[in-house]
């Protein structure tokens, strides 16, 4: 009887416990599942940063052109010299009586510039210079009689991945006398 008994205490302690082959299985099982997790976590940040940065060149071109064919639309005149855009407008003249804003075409007003300068779209009137955009890499400029054409690219780096976007459009300037 006192056999029974101890065989019944050695097979219940053995039977507590890993052998040494279970713990080596269980540790590759899971070293698989986290490296398979770690796996699809880095594609899942390679496509949102590649999605960010594809958002954010769209976005910055999209308001970069809108921008600067709302300003130059009113112009009188416009030429471009070494990259330059040059833009001259009219003088703005408020009647004191109606309180109403008209332009004076006989007579010159304001002219602006616009150039690229770092990477950022600048203006410049008189000696004040303001970024337009930031992150361009490249703009042009040209001016056929009263239109005005641009052609402006972006460019966005977000983590490792670039995105590139190009945007363009023609403005014809609303004050221009021939």
């Amino acid at each position: 009887m006192m056999l029974y008994k101890r065989f019944a205490l050695v097979k219940s302690r053995r039977a507590s416990g890993f052998t040494l082959i279970e713990l080596m299985v269980g540790v590759s099982i899971g070293a698989i599942v986290c490296g398979v997790l770690v796996s699809l976590i880095m594609q899942c940040l390679s496509g949102w940063q590649s999605g960010t940065g594809a958002a954010c060149a769209e976005t910055e071109g999209d308001v970069a052109l809108g921008k600067l064919l709302t300003e130059i639309r009113d112009a009188k005149s416009a030429s471009v010299n070494a990259g330059v855009l040059t833009v001259v407008f009219p003088l703005l003249y408020q009647d004191a009586g109606s309180g109403e804003s008209y332009y004076q075409n006989e007579v010159d007003g304001e002219a602006r510039q616009y150039y690229l300068s770092n990477g950022i779209l600048q203006r410049r009137v008189n000696s004040h210079v303001t970024p337009v955009a930031r992150n361009v890499s490249a703009v042009s400029f040209s001016v056929s009689g009263h239109v005005v054409t641009l052609a402006i690219t972006t460019r966005e780096s977000v983590g490792s991945s670039c995105t590139t976007r190009s945007f363009s459009g023609r403005v014809v300037l609303r004050n221009a006398r021939s």
